[in-house]
């Protein structure tokens, strides 16, 4: 009797002939011990394997011709300024981001950190997704010519032939938040405080002619000459913002009222951007980044950056440039 009680007392687990050898103790497990010093001895060249692809993408970046994107850069050898990141490590970011199908700079950057391949390509170098984001859209020409250099040399082995050609955009966040964006009325104000206090650092350069070799006053003097400009130009996008939106509604046969006219805004940080509908559904200052691909082999060969929110009649212009970039018109 006390035998069936024992028995019955016990778990389901245990109801077998085993039963006192498997609840002779607790178990043993071995578990993580994230507060121990390790020394670990390797160089981030290990992090992938000798046939990675990010390898393959990086021989292939290291052969293009990136002068273009060199002369941009202001920081030079001799003179003061912070180094700038290496052309090639941005572009072969997007090129190995493409790849693996990820087309946000946010997220390249999260990559970075936490992806062996991404962490290779950076060797060492931090990137952020401002500088990723910037390096896409402020390089259009540039990285149009480069297009047509890899596309020529696939089309020398045969590997395009551009008879049929896709196109798309994707929206790229600008370097601007949702609160540079400024109305008319205070566009104006702030031009006129712009306008003053270049006014007041001119005159107080040459009131004290050794304020000229004053590092300090050089750079207040070149900010405030920059927001200026910034301010103008932000001016003259609410005049481009407001024509364009008066066109949509005389195509819809309907006028813009001042009411509205009033609440148009344009960005001080980054003019040219526009407030645009993101694939995540939010609203976001960005550009649009027009892809032409060809279809068989999906490879870019034609962009176009655009402050458009739209694709429509956007492809006709992605036409006009391969044509003349390859001279070749596609049958579809």
């Amino acid at each position: 009797m006390n035998e069936q009680m024992t028995l019955f007392s016990l778990p389901n687990a245990f109801k077998s002939n085993n039963c006192e050898k498997i609840y002779k103790g607790k178990p043993r497990t071995v578990k993580p011990q994230r507060g121990q010093i390790e020394m670990m001895m390797f160089s981030i060249d290990q992090l992938i394997p000798a046939d990675h692809k990010a390898r393959s993408v990086w021989k292939y970046v290291e052969k293009l011709d990136l002068s273009k994107f060199l002369l941009k850069i202001e920081s030079t050898e001799g003179f003061v300024g912070r180094p700038a990141t290496d052309p090639h490590i941005l572009l072969a970011l997007w090129l190995y981001a493409t790849i693996e199908g990820i087309g946000q700079g946010r997220v390249i950057e999260r990559y970075c950190s936490e992806h062996n391949a991404f962490k290779w390509i950076c060797g060492g170098v931090d990137v952020n997704y401002h500088t990723i984001n910037d390096f896409r859209a402020n390089n259009e020409e540039c990285l149009n010519e480069l297009i047509t250099q890899s596309v020529a040399m696939l089309m020398t082995e045969n590997l395009i032939t551009l008879e049929e050609i896709s196109q798309d955009g994707i929206k790229v966040r600008a370097h601007a938040g949702a609160s540079s964006f400024r109305r008319k009325d205070r566009l104006k104000n702030f031009q006129k405080i712009a306008k003053a206090h270049v006014e007041k650092l001119n005159k107080e350069r040459y009131e004290t002619p050794s304020d000229v070799f004053n590092k300090k006053k050089i750079i207040e003097n070149q900010k405030a000459i920059d927001r200026e400009s910034r301010i103008n130009q932000a001016i003259e996008e609410l005049k481009k913002i407001t024509e364009q939106k008066k066109r949509v509604l005389k195509k819809q046969r309907k006028t813009l009222s001042e009411k509205k006219e009033e609440k148009i805004r344009a960005s001080i940080t980054d003019p040219e951007s526009r407030v645009m509908k993101m694939g995540n559904g939010g609203y976001n200052p960005a550009y649009n980044v027009q892809l032409a691909t060809d279809v068989k082999t999906q490879v870019i060969v034609g962009m176009k950056v655009t402050n458009q929110e739209m694709d429509m009649g956007l492809m006709s212009q992605m036409q006009t440039q391969v044509i003349n970039t390859f001279n070749i018109k596609p049958k579809k």
